[in-house]
């Protein structure tokens, strides 16, 4: 599929994102931080090729939200520019897999080595880490794991008050239990009036916590409840949440 880069997100100069999936990189002083992978090494390349007519910066991290086709299908390109990849320890196995893997294109042409050393940095449930350059920092927060998937990232930057999220909100106005866990989480750590971006598939762009509405007034009782209903089930069935969003 191919890909464009967009004039920078309105509003956040620094802040590029690619059309037609929504994938998102920060220029800082000195480097690029590249949130996520698309689904096919051929397409990240091209990603790699458009950040470099726009900038001469190094990829230095590629922050993966979570260990899902969408989002780290094309994660080798990335790792053969030598960048370090910021995943969580749930998910360095899947990575290192891709890894090893040689590179292919759309044609199906095989080419490159397996690679069998390069830099992963783990951010711990419930912790976070931060990258800094001169001024400028980005924070990676894992906020653990979701119905969606095992080990949740999401990259703060402080100084544009924006949240980079990956999968955890999904279709809006539907009651699904990833939203409400992000949306949870939002109030929680006071994140009320961050403007959130989302990465791949079903981007949301420049929107706050007011405005992810969900169709139906929802307490966190009642979504309690359906989750252990979920868990005594094993799936999340349309008896339980109606128009249910499947897993990203």
């Amino acid at each position: 599929m191919p890909v464009s880069l967009s004039s920078s997100v309105k509003g956040f100069q620094d802040i590029f994102i690619f059309q037609p999936e929504n994938y998102y990189y920060i220029e800082l002083d000195n480097f690029v931080v590249a949130f996520d992978a698309p689904r096919h090494p051929a397409i990240t390349r091209n990603i790699i090729r458009l950040i470099g007519k726009e900038t001469n910066k190094p990829i230095q991290y590629v922050v993966v939200s979570h260990a899902h086709e969408a989002h780290i299908a094309g994660l080798r390109p990335f790792i053969e520019e030598g960048a370090t990849i910021i995943t969580t320890e749930k998910a360095s196995s899947i990575i290192e897999e891709i890894a090893s893997i040689p590179s292919s294109n759309f044609a199906g042409l095989v080419f490159g080595k397996p690679i069998e050393v390069f830099n992963m940095k783990f951010v711990d449930s419930e912790k976070s880490i931060t990258t800094k350059d001169g001024k400028r920092r980005v924070e990676i927060f894992n906020i653990g794991d979701s119905l969606n998937a095992e080990g949740n990232l999401v990259a703060y930057l402080k100084e544009e008050n924006v949240l980079i999220q990956g999968g955890l909100y999904s279709y809006e106005g539907e009651f699904n239990p990833t939203n409400m866990f992000f949306m949870d989480w939002l109030r929680k750590e006071k994140f009320e009036d961050a403007v959130v971006l989302g990465m791949g598939h079903l981007p949301i762009v420049a929107k706050k916590l007011e405005e992810l509405k969900l169709d139906i007034p929802v307490t966190m009782e009642l979504f309690e409840e359906k989750i252990a209903k979920i868990k005594a089930t094993n799936f999340p069935s349309d008896e339980i949440f109606g128009s249910y969003s499947q897993p990203r």
